[in-house]
Parts: C-alpha cells; sequence; structure tokens
C-alpha cells in the first residue's frame, strides 16, 4: 500500500513538474518584443479619374482665348464608396474645376509649380464638393494627379 501511494505522488509530482515547466516556457516566449512585428499591409489605393477637361485660354494672361488645353485629373483615396459618390456629382466637379483653368494662360501652364498649384486646387474642390452635399465628413481624397495635359493653339 505504501509503494502505490509513493508512485501516486510521484506522479502528481511529474505532471505538476510538466505543467510548471510548460507553463514557463510558453510566459518566456511569448513576450512582445521577442517576435519580429510583421509589417502592417497597405490599404488599398483606389483612382477617381475626370478625364478630358477641354477649355479655352489665352496664350498669355490678359490676350483673348486662342489656344484649348485638354486636361485629365484622376484622385487617389483608400476608400472605395468615394468613387460612387464621386461619380454623382463628377457634374458640379466639372464646372468648378472649368473656372480654375479658365483662369490660366498657355505660358503658366509650362510651369510645373502652377500645375503643382492647379492639383492641389482640384483636390481641395473635389473634398469640399463631397462634405458640402454631405457625402463624406472628412476629406476622402488625398491626392490629385494630372496625367494629361495637352495645349493646342
Amino acid at each position: 500500500m505504501k509503494k502505490a501511494v509513493f508512485i501516486a505522488l510521484g506522479a502528481v509530482v511529474l505532471l505538476a513538474l510538466g505543467g510548471g515547466g510548460a507553463y514557463a516556457y510558453l510566459t518566456l516566449t511569448a513576450k512582445p518584443g521577442k517576435h519580429a512585428a510583421s509589417p502592417p499591409k497597405p490599404s488599398p489605393i483606389f483612382f477617381a479619374q475626370l478625364a478630358d477637361l477641354v477649355v479655352s485660354i489665352p496664350d498669355q494672361a490678359g490676350d483673348p482665348p486662342a489656344d484649348f488645353v485638354d486636361v485629365t485629373l484622376q484622385f487617389q483615396t483608400v476608400k472605395e464608396d468615394q468613387l460612387a459618390n464621386f461619380s454623382t456629382i463628377e457634374p458640379i466637379i466639372r464646372s468648378q474645376l472649368i473656372g480654375i483653368l479658365m483662369r490660366q494662360s498657355a505660358k503658366t501652364l509650362s510651369d510645373p509649380a502652377v500645375r503643382q498649384q492647379i492639383e492641389q486646387q482640384s483636390l481641395e474642390v473635389v473634398n469640399a464638393a463631397l462634405q458640402s452635399r454631405h457625402y463624406a465628413q472628412t476629406a476622402p481624397f488625398t491626392a490629385a494627379f494630372i496625367t494629361n495635359l495637352v495645349v493646342q493653339d
């Protein structure tokens, strides 16, 4: 009988030591910072395109319109649902962007700084149009790009 008690007591001790060892191994190896963190997945990027804005412009400021500019703009967002909203109010956006382009001349459009300014103004127009019509509470588009610009006499 004594032998059975010692065997049972030995088995309990071995189980306790095994459980304690497993607990210690798992807690020591699972500490934060020990494993290399995987880089976060980038958000998908979506583009809304506003193609072929054709506007008559002067060759130089103060001249009558004699040239034409053909511009294609694309707008970047991570919010896919905003693409449909963009399409819904596209006529409003086009109208406001035509006004921006009509204030330019063929000479000013050859300046990269002016093109960058047009991209920034275009981005502001799109975001303001979406926000004012309650399609977005914050600016959904993050960048604007002129992907085509042709000035023709």
